[in-house]
């Protein structure tokens, strides 16, 4: 009994003891909680686990793609992996993939060096750099991945050594081919969605495949042709999910390669999708040519059409003040007092962040002004009558600080209309416009909209 005794006291301070020293102690990380069942994520082919991410993601205002990653991570699945870094300028991803030393990590990689995310670029460089020998050895292997950043990279590396691991680079994948890569990009008439499958069917196209290299594309420096008419193709597919994909693709994208012609399609079709519709709005909001902006102006005064809320939301993010007096005087209100409240809402945000500008602001301000007064003039457009002289007002009334005075001057001699169109006839136009209206300011007259 004695003995018992002993033991059970023992046992009770060796558990105090333990208790005080772990009071002391910080608590230990919470348990890693998969995003979905791995049972469930192994039963799937590559498309289907890609399909699944997408529907597990789809709720979120973005692609919270780090516990994603660490679940990737556990399972080893390099695939998804690579298709996230790719689609997403994922820098997270990239790194797993170095440390899992999966086959395609020097690949993906490379193809990071194409990223426009600074972020994605630097960690795919510092990936790479850090196995300098592993990485001289495929490109050996793959002379021909040795272009633009790559090449660059390859010269820094050669500068630091010359050793190369060929028995470890033999057993990387090659280079992607973006041709290969990105063949979904010609997709047959007819695609088909995933839904509930868990496995992809031989010889069929899914929606998301051509989503996905929309993604790849629209995070890479892929310019010019093919790429520019596929995506300009794309925004004519018979599945709205493509259009739309393409559309906001468009919106990152150089503004000379920028479809005009088949986003403003989209935007005034009224048998389109609104939200194919409100895509192709932001895409022509974000681009130098005027005759984008100017539709994306009106659509910000029409409360009736479905994307108003859309161009409303992005124009007070980037107008230079004239629709804080153009909301002003809408034909028509928004509908209900929902959408009263979103327009008074956004007119408060353009003006809060109109206040205080500096006068380099103004400055820089003047050749976009310039522009859009004169593609009113020139198109006719019935905003013309408010646009051109709010634009002449606003101007005149800084052209007496020393930076706007000089950037108007600027604009009289050499106003350019190329900077703001393709089309060179209509760019000639532009610069005589441009510079008329930039000596009438300069003269204190205002010409009448034409």
């Amino acid at each position: 009994m004695r003995r018992l005794h002993c033991l059970a006291l023992g046992f009770a301070l060796t558990l105090g003891g333990a208790l005080s020293l772990r009071a002391d102690e910080p608590a230990a990380p919470p348990a890693l909680v998969d995003p979905v069942d791995g049972a469930r994520w192994r039963a799937r082919d590559a498309e289907g686990r890609w399909a699944l991410y997408l529907a597990k993601i789809a709720p979120q205002p973005g692609p919270l793609t780090t516990p994603w990653i660490e679940f990737l991570e556990r399972q080893g699945d390099w695939q998804q992996l690579e298709w996230v870094a790719m689609a997403t300028n994922s820098s997270q991803a990239t790194g797993v993939l170095a440390k899992l030393k999966s086959p395609v990590w020097v690949r993906c990689c490379v193809w990071c060096l194409r990223a426009k995310d600074s972020h994605a670029f630097t960690s795919a460089k510092q990936q790479l750099l850090a196995r300098p020998d592993i990485v001289r050895g495929w490109f050996a292997l793959h002379p021909e991945a040795a272009t633009g950043a790559a090449q660059e990279l390859l010269h820094e590396l050669n500068a630091l050594g010359s050793g190369r691991d060929m028995r470890v680079a033999k057993l990387l994948a090659p280079p992607h081919d973006p041709q290969v890569l990105l063949a979904a990009l010609v997709p047959p008439p007819k695609l088909v969605e995933f839904g509930a499958r868990t496995r992809a069917e031989p010889g069929v196209t899914y929606v998301h495949q051509v989503e996905r290299a929309l993604a790849i594309l629209e995070h890479s420096d892929l310019r010019g042709e093919p790429w520019a008419g596929r995506l300009a193709a794309l925004l004519q597919h018979g599945s709205p999910a493509v259009r739309r994909a393409a559309a906001l693709t468009a919106a990152g994208r150089p503004w000379r390669e920028l479809p005009v012609s088949r986003l403003l399609a989209r935007v005034d079709a009224a048998d389109e999708r609104p939200d194919v519709r409100s895509a192709a709005v932001l895409a022509l909001s974000r681009h130098q040519p005027t005759s984008a902006y100017l539709r994306v102006l009106g659509v910000a005064l029409d409360p009736t059409h479905p994307s108003f809320t859309a161009a409303v939301s992005r124009l007070a993010d980037s107008d230079s003040g004239f629709l804080l007096e153009a909301w002003a005087t809408l034909d028509a209100a928004p509908a209900g007092p929902e959408g009263v409240a979103f327009l008074r809402t956004a007119r408060e945000r353009l003006a809060a962040r109109l206040v205080g500008r500096p006068e380099e602001d103004h400055a820089a301000w003047v050749q976009a002004r310039l522009a859009l007064a004169a593609e009113a003039c020139l198109s006719g457009a019935a905003i013309a009558a408010t646009l051109i002289p709010w634009t002449m007002h606003a101007l005149a009334a800084q052209r007496t600080l020393p930076l706007v005075r000089q950037a108007l001057k600027a604009a009289a001699e050499s106003f350019a209309g190329g900077d703001w169109t393709t089309d060179a006839a209509h760019a000639a136009a532009l610069t005589e416009s441009g510079r008329a209206f930039a000596r009438d300011v300069l003269r204190g007259e205002a010409p009448a909209a034409k």
